[in-house]
């Protein structure tokens, strides 16, 4: 293929392709022409590879194991999406106990001396925002997870008699649907923001906290 040139304005018809690669080059141009998702066309191709075991079967056969394994696909695509609410209930869990904390810190009735509520308050400040990054990275992960299943599915659907999937994404994008993932990534954004925020505050009280430490250390030196 080191020999091999693509001439500007040379249509493929008038290239000389190696009989070897001839139907990978085919096949690409014509999901360039389609203007098809280069992962579903790479599944569809992978899938095509695999329906030549079946060259001896009954096209019965063939319909049937590919009908079960698209089933298996879309349970495994709706535990996925089982699984990211119940990691978003989680986490939300956890940031509720942490501003409950927070309100008892800042509660007037709260006996805690100023130092150690400040100390609390880094600890608490800290976590929240480690416990944000690892939200945004889970909801990251099962972004991509659901995506590779349903190009997957997409993929099979065009195999089958009806490619149902296909079709309610192009629906629900004409009517303005927004993706539940989008709606979580602001919500651990928000999370993140106020964590960061609660940071910002606590570095401008160091001062503050000095002169605490301090007024408690010449209080127990003069004792």
């Amino acid at each position: 293929m080191e020999n091999y040139q693509w001439q500007p304005n040379q249509s493929l018809a008038q290239v000389e392709i190696p009989e070897q690669f001839k139907d990978d080059v085919l096949a690409y141009a014509q999901r360039l022409d389609k203007g098809e998702d280069s992962y579903i066309a790479q599944v569809k191709q992978a899938l095509e590879g695999q329906l030549h075991n079946y060259a001896n079967s009954d096209f019965i056969t063939q319909k049937n194991h590919l009908l079960e394994q698209y089933k298996i696909y879309i349970e495994m695509a709706d535990r996925i999406s089982s699984r990211r609410l119940q990691t978003n209930g989680f986490f939300i869990t956890l940031f509720s106990g942490l501003l409950a904390v927070i309100a008892f810190i800042f509660n007037k009735d709260t006996s805690l001396v100023p130092s150690l509520q400040v100390l609390l308050l880094w600890g608490v400040a800290f976590f929240g925002l480690f416990l944000s990054l690892i939200w945004m990275k889970a909801l990251e992960s099962y972004k991509i997870l659901n995506s590779g299943k349903f190009k997957v599915i997409n993929a099979i659907e065009t195999l089958l008699p009806c490619p149902g999937y296909s079709e309610e994404w192009k629906i629900v994008k004409q009517q303005g649907y927004e993706r539940a993932t989008r709606i979580e990534n602001w919500l651990a954004w928000v999370f993140f923001g106020f964590w960061t925020v609660l940071i910002i505050y606590l570095f401008g009280q160091i001062p503050a906290l000095s002169s605490i430490i301090n007024s408690v250390c010449k209080s127990a030196t003069n004792l």
